[in-house]
Order: C-alpha cells, then sequence, then structure tokens
C-alpha cells in the first residue's frame, strides 16, 4: 500500500486554488497510533468506527457548508480535477484539539499531506441526510 502522495504519482499542492480545502494527514503508518487516534466519531450498529485508510475526517465548518454527515462519501480530487483519492467515507471531524475544530479542511487517514485538493460527493454511493448536530 502507498504511504506518501509520492508513492502514488501525486504531486503535492501546496497552494491554495479556488474551491480548496486543507488536505492533512490523519496519521501515517510508522507514527504511534493511539485509541483516540484510530477511533471516528461515526458508530456502526453502536460501536466505534475504527479508522481505515480508505476515511477521512472532515472539519465541521465543510460538512456545514457542503451539507455533508459522518457516514457519507466524498472523492478527493487534485486542482485538475482528477481525482486522487475515490470513495471515501466522512468517518470523523477535524479537531485540532478538544473544542477547537480545524476549519476548511479534510485529514486523509494513513496517508501523506497533500497541501490542497477539492471535494465532490461519491458518485459510488447514495446521499445520506445532511449532518446538522455540530458540536464544536
Amino acid at each position: 500500500m502507498p504511504t506518501s502522495p509520492q508513492d502514488t504519482g501525486i504531486v503535492n499542492t501546496y497552494k491554495q486554488f479556488p474551491g480548496s480545502v486543507r488536505t492533512k494527514s490523519m496519521w501515517m503508518p510508522g507514527q504511534r497510533l493511539t485509541r483516540d487516534l484510530k477511533k471516528g466519531a461515526l458508530q456502526e450498529n453502536g460501536q466505534d468506527h475504527l479508522m481505515t485508510d480508505n476515511d477521512i475526517a472532515m472539519s465541521p465548518d465543510l460538512m456545514k457548508k457542503y451539507g455533508y454527515g459522518l457516514g457519507d462519501y466524498v472523492d478527493v480530487l487534485d486542482a485538475q480535477g482528477n481525482v486522487l483519492y475515490p470513495h471515501q467515507l466522512i468517518a470523523d471531524k477535524s479537531y485540532v484539539s478538544p473544542g477547537k475544530p480545524n476549519s476548511n479542511t479534510i485529514e486523509l487517514w494513513g496517508r501523506g499531506d497533500i497541501g490542497y485538493s477539492t471535494i465532490r460527493r461519491s458518485p459510488q454511493a447514495p446521499a445520506t441526510p445532511a449532518y446538522d448536530e455540530y458540536e464544536d
């Protein structure tokens, strides 16, 4: 499995572009993994969802802006509209620290920081109702 954008041929885009969102790494293989990092906010059948390399965290402001919720799927695209990471599950909310949400940010689980990207609802999954109970 590729562990960095360079391994997949993805070029980092560290310049913001129209419609872009900050695209950071949530955790990379080799880093210390804690239960808090592994556990997303998403609940499945009453159980904590454990993050995988097809999961992302999204800042609450983006969830509200685009009507996304936990359990929705998005595609992550580069500045030219090429799909970098298809069908990514929004499994957590992106926070700097407890009570301090990130802004205009997604975090990729198990993949490197790529600077900026755009997001769109994944056409591979049906839309779910928007999440409207933000706990900032």
